[in-house]
């Protein structure tokens, strides 16, 4: 049974007609097997993902000139049409004589006749995505029966209904149960557009609603009566190990988990590349630490819920935020490194100017000697007075280039960037 409190906590924005329209006809989902955890998740999140979080089962074409070309490419839409047709700066929201013209460009031609079964002028605007998964265009619309009524695609119960048979008819369930939520995406939606938005929306209903459980019945002696007592088998429920069943380790997920450690201050300075290294496994596990969940450096369901709905940063202490130069040198490296290698490059800079003889200068100063040796040979005319300049330059540039990197690292120490 799914519950309209369940549905807001998911969708906090969502319409009321649309949540009781789900929740009064649930037993239609579960008629086609929406019965388990993670079906009933991945459901939610593709819905979610069409509907902008259950507040609208009619596209809309309200696009801005560069979420157009963005979302679309320029082989669906001309930058000229774009510029033309999309929502400016200045504008809180577009006609609907200019939301018609969008859909018929991206939806109509010969894209649209290919691909979507557009034949007729308005075909792009008519066909519009409509219904929870959000079926498009004319084919897609024959295909469920509203080809001649189109606008009844847009009413509640037709949206939830049609949505259970798009589910259905492409096979959901089975990659929802191995966790293919990319691979449902393809499905519906025909590419990986909304993939970080699906993602996010299912770790974050992995926590809302319960996980399956298994019930057994068992025969209990009461007295001189044998009456059967309905409990929750210990065994038979799904189990929690310390290291749970389902471990992530695709880009797109990780990449995710990496984008929301770093909103919230425990990811350290590095790439979101997808890829769980050194750095993201030490954020992985403060955060696990921080949030008393089970211990360890991986991403599993419980994580990725449990970030999917923090909104609050990690705190700075007062003495990280108050940290000396001197006491952030003797705990970052990197920082240590950039004073050292500025030093050395001040003491160069000012030696330069005592140096008569530019020999003397690069033999001494083996750091510069890389950069002027090569230099030196080409323009072996220069007087010593002028390799002097030279390595005084260099060492300017590199002295900047060192405090700017000093100060960065330290700043980022204070303000939980590095940790």
């Amino acid at each position: 049974m799914i519950t309209k409190t369940q549905i807001k906590a998911l969708f906090p924005n969502a319409k009321s007609p649309l949540v009781s329209v789900i929740v009064d006809h649930w037993d239609e989902a579960e008629a086609i097997g929406i019965t388990k955890q993670r079906r009933i998740a991945d459901f939610f999140a593709q819905i979610g993902t069409e509907t902008g979080g259950l507040t609208s089962v009619s596209e809309s074409l309200n696009y801005s000139v560069d979420a157009l070309l963005k979302k679309f490419g320029r082989h669906r839409i001309s930058e000229a049409d774009a510029r033309r047709l999309g929502r400016q700066k200045s504008e809180k929201a577009l006609s609907i004589e200019r939301q018609r013209a969008i859909a018929n460009t991206l939806y109509g031609g010969e894209w649209g006749r290919k691909n979507l079964g557009n034949t007729k002028p308005n075909d792009g605007w008519d066909m519009r995505g409509g219904g929870m998964l959000q079926t498009t265009g004319r084919a897609g619309y024959a295909r469920m029966g509203f080809e001649n009524n189109p606008e009844a695609l847009r009413e509640p119960l037709t949206a939830f209904r049609t949505a259970l048979r798009e589910w259905d008819k492409r096979g959901c369930n089975a990659r929802a149960d191995r966790g293919d939520t990319k691979g449902n995406r393809k499905a519906i939606n025909g590419g990986a557009m909304g993939l970080d938005e699906c993602l996010a929306f299912r770790a974050k209903a992995m926590t809302i609603f319960p996980p399956d459980a298994r019930p057994a019945r068992v025969a209990a002696l009461i007295s001189t009566n044998v009456e059967e007592v309905e409990v929750t088998d210990p065994i038979g429920a799904d189990p929690a190990p310390d290291i749970p069943a389902e471990v992530f380790t695709d880009a797109d997920r990780v990449k995710l988990a990496q984008q929301w450690l770093r909103n919230l201050n425990y990811m350290p300075i590095g790439a979101i590349d997808g890829e769980i290294g050194d750095q993201t496994r030490d954020a992985i596990r403060s955060y696990r630490a921080a949030k008393g969940l089970a211990p360890g450096d991986f991403l599993d369901f419980q994580l990725m819920g449990t970030l999917a709905t923090d909104t609050e940063p990690r705190p700075i202490s007062e003495q990280r935020a108050n940290a000396s130069a001197a006491d952030v040198r003797a705990k970052a490296p990197e920082v240590r490194a950039n004073f050292l290698t500025k030093v050395w490059s001040g003491l160069s800079a000012a030696g330069a100017f005592l140096v008569t003889f530019g020999d003397g200068v690069v033999s001494n100063l083996s750091g510069a000697k890389g950069y002027v040796e090569p230099v030196k040979e080409f323009f072996g005319d220069v007087p010593a007075w002028g390799w002097s300049l030279i390595v005084f330059a260099v060492a300017v540039v590199i002295f900047r280039a060192s405090a700017a990197g000093e100060k960065a690292g330290i700043a980022a120490v204070q303000t939980g960037a590095r940790r």
